[in-house]
């Protein structure tokens, strides 16, 4: 008997878990890819339904200190105010909401775009505004200053809608969203024709399972690659992608990392408990870069003054925790 299949038979529940978690989010996928509309309307009624007010307002507020926190670890910043003041800003997947934007408009930003693969704007508008006149007091703006620091700003499908202006960006922030992608050179190939030339990137990037594990945080790797490609095709699940892959996004696109350090990590024992029945693409990567499941980077565009520096991509250090919240 081959090893995989004397690993699922020897745990009947977990194979079982994996049977229907696959055709699952198959089913899913084939709904995304064939009626769309329909599946953007059901994540945003999903989404929309957990949306409390007050509790949305504070972690907007949380992002935007944490983007904030970040900058200054890296050396890109010297001070706060400096992350948005005059900046042109771009969100990488705002998500339901532009409260992140909102923020960068209230903190200086000259302006705010936002580009999202999936359509999945709340179309709530009584909650959004509840949303966004906690947002606008939280930064000690009056309440309905929102709808005049919003105005004209939209959520793109692609880069080149995005900035119709001409105008490039020189900030850009992601939350959670770069997992998500499945061409990530794609995607910053894409991306740079937009950035000015010292642009400033940050992203958190999420390596957890997003909820599609059983007993065992790694249990979402336990998928054949043509499995989970059925699964993942229209869906935005995980793309599997390990933490040093992204030391090297955007290099051919002249953007350099200043700043990569861990937000998230596993221990060695659950890594040691499923490292020897994951697919070989896996199971042949270094224990400590399996441990890693969050991922803080930071790139700049060649002419910043950061960009000389080489990065260090030895092992990676654990992310500053001064200023930077739990969320």
């Amino acid at each position: 008997m081959n090893p995989p299949l004397r690993f699922w038979m020897s745990r009947p529940a977990k194979a079982l878990w994996a049977a229907r978690t696959a055709l699952d989010r198959a089913y899913e996928s084939a709904l995304a890819h064939r009626a769309p509309k329909l599946y953007a309307w059901r994540i945003r009624r999903r989404r929309g339904a957990a949306v409390q007010p007050e509790e949305s307002a504070r972690y907007a507020r949380a992002v935007a200190d944490d983007y904030e926190a970040i900058a200054l670890a890296a050396g890109v910043i010297t001070s706060r105010d400096d992350l948005w003041r005059g900046r042109r800003v771009l969100e990488l997947g705002p998500g339901d909401l532009r409260s992140v934007g909102l923020i960068a408009r209230a903190r200086g930003a000259d302006r705010y775009i936002a580009v999202d693969a999936y359509d999945i704007e709340s179309r709530d508008e009584e909650k959004n505004r509840e949303v966004y006149e906690r947002v606008a007091e939280r930064e000690g703006l009056p309440r309905d200053q929102w709808r005049e620091l919003l105005a004209g700003t939209t959520v793109r499908a692609n880069f080149a809608d995005a900035v119709s202006d001409g105008r490039r960006v020189d900030l850009v922030i992601s939350r959670a969203v770069l997992e998500h992608v499945r061409d990530l050179p794609g995607l910053f190939a894409s991306l740079a024709p937009v950035l000015a030339d010292d642009a400033v990137l940050i992203h958190k990037v999420d390596l957890r399972s997003h909820g599609m594990h059983r007993d065992n945080v790694l249990d979402f790797l336990l998928f054949p690659e043509a499995v989970y490609q059925q699964m993942a095709s229209h869906l935005d699940l995980p793309n599997r992608v390990r933490a040093p892959a992204y030391l090297t996004l955007g290099a051919r696109d002249g953007l350099r990392v200043v700043h990569a350090s861990v937000s998230h990590r596993t221990s060695l024992d659950t890594v040691r408990a499923l490292r020897p029945h994951l697919p070989p693409a896996f199971a042949q990567l270094p224990e400590e870069e399996l441990r890693v499941l969050g991922l803080w980077l930071v790139q700049v565009g060649p002419r910043h003054p950061a960009a000389a520096p080489a990065l260090d991509a030895g092992a990676l250090a654990d992310a500053p925790t001064d200023g930077v919240s739990a969320f």
